[in-house]
């Protein structure tokens, strides 16, 4: 069963934030400099640059009020912003810690706008190290939303700066501990594996121990989807053991994953002993998150013991806390329900076994009912205006016969300057439409190119294939009568080895007739050492795109044997309703993107693929490779 990770960077962060807003809010000294200092910023008349440094001062006692920070860092910025002062090192650490702030506080669009702003500022002052944080923490900010493919995108993009400029160090290590963590929740156990492994090729420093614990805990989990009991054991006693009487978030999380190893084995005293750790773990950080974790298993392992009033009990408490979070209330529901079935309760079953769709309902439910309310409120108000309104038509007439004037003369008024603002739009609206058809027209033009290129290898295939191939076939039957002809027919032979393998790689047979996943399968298998992998939906795309995905497919497979020296090639295929992505990977002798210019292949991909407003993007540094990331929305 998959579980919910909390990003390295903010873990401890976000589970401590309680304890310290109370540790503020209950300190009177902290409290009483800051209203000084807050009366001294609005009664005084402060220069610029005293606002701003009363400001820092401000920002450094309320650090741990989030709504505070944020409100404060923002007027910081505005003043610095409107007087044009100018302190690049202090406009980035602003808009990077707004970016934070507002990412802690669930902001995730106003996160995502100040950590651009953090990113193009960091690339301003040269600062590669900012650069790589401002990556990962807008990678972390789409990974809390669920939104893992661009999350990865982020990652990959600082992993290839530490690569780029032989960065190994604390940097490096997180950033593939969260493409690790980041490959694991979309279910690509073997990249997880992979990324942690290089993980600690890495040099994390002696205070990263909570990041060493993050990976072993990744690898436990792996190993206990794949049911390797043993191997996820070991890992999450090594997860304790780097983080034991240091970070408690952790000891809960191996905790938590030791439960369940024996629960899997059925050995459930022994879960039940490590459940309980990971329940006073919890407990030590009063953490609703780490609670619903803990009564999860629980609430299992009781069920599985028969102690159904404990597991009910258990399942209702994590109920309580976890704030309607789909990836374990089903899961409590079914508990329970599973309960009342064994107590023959069967009303009580029915009920739980109903709260998954609830659930899905409610925030639908929610808004229609708000929705429905605030129409029923107009109405009643429309009813009781139309009502003082006849009561009151004879009073109203003289007025409004008094104003008709003026009220005509502002309507023709109105109708002039409407009139002209319709026009001025109209012609910007003609701009941008004459625009949008350039566009279009570029864009056919490119389809019409691609689509003539296909109709010509295939019909080249078929001559090929059909009618060249089966002259050579002839020759060949003949030359079976000549003894002394036995040169020639070798050659001849081979001449249609060549010819079929010319006609197949213009247009293969298997692409036409079985589609992409099957002619994808069949080509990796020509080439040795090439592994494909498919995921998702296995359906039929339109035929452009499926012919668009082998080319592209084909062009990088060649590049990588014929110039990598690669011993080994992977090709993963991930596919659902609304994208396709592509990554081809290898393990040849890579080289600098910087340095060394694209040849025909790859511009000739580029702009295949940006016919089809994709995106492509290569990764490689020298000797470790190269990986290349191609993604298409389907309309």
């Amino acid at each position: 069963m998959k579980k919910t990770f909390v990003l390295p960077f903010i873990a401890a962060f976000l589970c401590l934030l309680p304890a310290a807003l109370t540790a503020q809010k209950q300190n009177p000294e902290v409290r009483r400099k800051v209203d000084s200092l807050e009366h001294i910023l609005n009664t005084h008349k402060l220069t610029p640059i005293e606002q701003v440094y009363l400001l820092d001062s401000i920002n450094w006692l309320v650090r741990d009020d989030l709504e505070k920070n944020i409100l404060y860092l923002g007027k910081e910025l505005e003043i610095i912003e409107k007087e044009k002062i100018n302190d690049k090192n202090k406009i980035h650490f602003l808009l990077s810690t707004l970016g934070m702030c507002n990412m802690l506080k669930g902001n995730h669009d106003l996160a995502f706008l100040y950590l651009n702003k953090a990113l193009q500022s960091a690339r301003a002052l040269n600062d590669t190290a900012a650069e790589i944080r401002m990556l990962t923490n807008l990678g972390n900010t789409h990974a809390l939303q669920g939104k893992y493919a661009l999350a990865l995108d982020y990652y990959l993009q600082a992993l290839s700066l530490c690569e780029k400029w032989k960065i190994n160090d604390s940097f490096k290590s997180r950033v593939l501990g969260n493409i690790a963590e980041i490959y694991y929740m979309m279910g690509n156990q073997s990249q997880a594996l992979a990324y942690a492994e290089r993980f600690f090729e890495t040099n994390p420093g002696e205070g990263a121990n909570y990041l060493r614990a993050q990976v072993y805990y990744i690898i436990a989990s792996v190993y206990l989807d794949r049911g390797e009991l043993d191997k996820a054991e070991k890992n999450a006693l090594k997860s304790f053991q780097c983080v034991e009487n240091e970070n408690l978030i952790y000891e809960c999380f191996s905790m938590e994953a030791l439960a369940s190893v024996y629960l899997q084995r059925g050995n459930y005293n022994k879960a039940l002993e490590y459940a309980d750790k990971s329940l006073y773990y919890a407990g030590e950080l009063d953490d609703p998150a780490l609670y619903v974790k803990a009564y999860n298993v629980l609430s299992i392992i009781y069920l599985e013991q028969k102690q159904y009033d404990k597991s009910e009990a258990a399942a209702l408490k994590a109920m309580e806390l976890n704030l309607h979070a789909l990836d374990t209330e089903p899961r409590l529901a079914y508990t329970i329900a599973s309960v009342n079935i064994h107590r023959g309760n069967k009303e009580k079953a029915e009920f739980f076994l109903h709260k998954y769709d609830e659930i899905t309902k409610r925030n639908t439910d929610k808004n229609f009912h708000e929705t429905l309310t605030s129409m029923e409120i107009q109405h009643k108000v429309g009813e009781k205006e139309i009502r003082i309104a006849s009561l009151e038509k004879e009073k109203r007439l003289h007025v409004w016969l008094g104003i008709a004037g003026v009220v005509i003369l502002l309507t023709i008024s109105g109708l002039f300057l409407f009139r002209n603002r319709m026009n001025r739009q109209k012609h910007k609206i003609a701009e941008q439409q004459i625009k949008q058809l350039e566009q279009e027209k570029q864009l056919v033009a490119t389809q019409s190119v691609l689509d003539g290129e296909t109709s010509e290898r295939k019909r080249l295939a078929k001559d090929l294939h059909d009618g060249l191939g089966g002259m050579l076939s002839a020759v060949r039957i003949s030359l079976d009568n000549f003894e002394h002809l036995q040169h020639a027919r070798e050659l001849l032979d081979r001449s249609i080895d060549e010819l079929r393998r010319v006609a197949h790689h213009l247009m293969p047979a298997s692409l036409l007739r079985l589609g992409l996943k099957a002619s994808l399968e069949d080509f990796c298998l020509s080439v040795p050492n090439t592994h494909f992998h498919y995921y998702g939906e296995d359906k039929r795309l339109d035929e452009k795109t499926e012919i668009l995905i082998y080319r592209c497919v084909y062009e990088l497979v060649n590049n990588a044997v014929k110039h990598s020296g690669a011993e080994n090639i992977n090709i993963q295929l991930l596919q659902d309703a609304n994208r396709i992505s592509l990554t081809v990977q290898d393990d040849g002798c890579g080289f600098d993107p910087e340095t060394i210019n694209e040849g025909m292949g790859i511009e000739n991909i580029r702009t295949r693929i940006a016919s089809f407003n994709g995106k492509i993007n290569i990764y490689s540094t020298q000797g470790k490779g190269t990986e290349v990331y191609v993604e298409i929305i389907l309309f």
